[in-house]
Formats: C-alpha cells, structure tokens, sequence
C-alpha cells in the first residue's frame, strides 16, 4: 500500500513540477516574434495553468509530509528538512515573482492597443529579476527532487 501511495506522490510532484517551471521557459521562444495576440493567448494559458498547478504543488508536498510519517521517517531528518526549505522557496518565489510577472505581462499585452508590442510589454517580458528567479526556482526543484530519491542525509 505505501508503495502505491508513493507512486501517487510522486507522479503528482512530477506533474504540478512539469506544469509549473517548463511552460513559463518554453514560452519565451513562441513570443519572440512579438505578436501581441500570441502573448495574449500564451499568458492567458500561463496564467490559468498556475491557478491548476499550484495547489497541485502544494497537495504533493501536504500528501508528502503525512507519507513521511506513515513511512516512518522523522519530520527533523536532514533531507526533509532541506526539502521543506527548497519548497518553500519554490512556493513564495512561484507566487510572488513568477505568477505576478506573469499576470504583468498579460496585463501589459491587453491593455496594448496598437496590435504592435510596445516599450512596456517589451520591458516586462525582458525582466532580468524573473529570469534570475527561474534559476533559483529550478535549482530548488532539482534540490526538491534530488532529497525526494536520494534521501542523502
């Protein structure tokens, strides 16, 4: 039985982890060209897909945590500990850079009504802070996964 629940864990971490960090980065390229309708279109399925994937991520983690216990794992053990930080990054730089930048960019692309990018929207999508967080983002993830199998210390 817990090795089932298990595998339910894990696929649904893997599945919140491929909705949440990989559209955002695949996204860059299919906006490139700069059309607005596409930007429109692309961060409006961005945007939704955090409202799904979000709380996909934190089910994961709640499911996990009660697995540890099941499985007989103390909550203090090291590789818990820096799983528990490396999701919480995760969590706050998710909601509170990447989301919001998201929700930016679309704003910025609606409200551009000469069908051409503009300056703003241009200024937005290039936004060197968010990019910096996708690193840290992504290397928490990995962090996140890598204790998940190895369990290390």
């Amino acid at each position: 039985m817990i090795t089932t629940l298990l595998a339910v864990h894990a696929f649904v971490a893997i599945i919140a982890f491929g909705l949440l960090p990989f559209p955002s980065i695949l996204a860059k390229p299919m906006i490139a060209n700069g059309d607005v309708q596409t930007i429109r279109s692309v961060f409006s399925i961005l945007v939704a897909r955090g409202r799904l994937a979000g709380p996909l991520a934190i089910l994961a983690a709640l499911f996990g945590f009660w697995l540890a216990r099941e499985m007989g794992y103390s909550y203090t053990a090291g590789w818990l500990i820096v799983s528990y930080i490396a999701f919480v990054i995760v969590l706050a730089v998710g909601i509170g850079v990447h989301a919001r930048w998201e929700q930016r960019v679309l704003a910025a692309a609606q409200s551009s009504t000469t069908g051409g990018i503009t300056p703003e929207l241009t200024a937005i999508i290039n936004d060197k802070v968010n990019i910096v967080f996708y690193v840290v983002s992504l290397t928490c993830w990995f962090v996140l996964f890598y204790c998940m199998i190895v369990r290390p210390f």
